[in-house]
């Protein structure tokens, strides 16, 4: 099964890393992304409204297998 890492950026600066994610979030918008990394839980509460008030960008990478 493929996996990805999710890298969230602040302005320029990367600010938190989720690696090993088993579903592909590529397209999301940030409330949907956020939304469904919680109810996942890949995210905790503080979490979420950290990178929802902190973060501008991310990008989604495939992990080598």
């Amino acid at each position: 099964m493929k996996t990805y890492t999710i890298k969230f950026y602040g302005n320029t600066t990367c600010v938190h890393i989720l690696s090993g994610l088993r579903l592909d979030f590529r397209g999301y918008s940030k409330d949907d992304l956020l939304e469904s990394l919680w109810g996942y839980g890949y995210l905790n509460e503080d979490e979420l409204a950290y990178l929802d008030e902190f973060t501008n960008a991310w990008t989604i990478e495939e992990e080598a297998e």
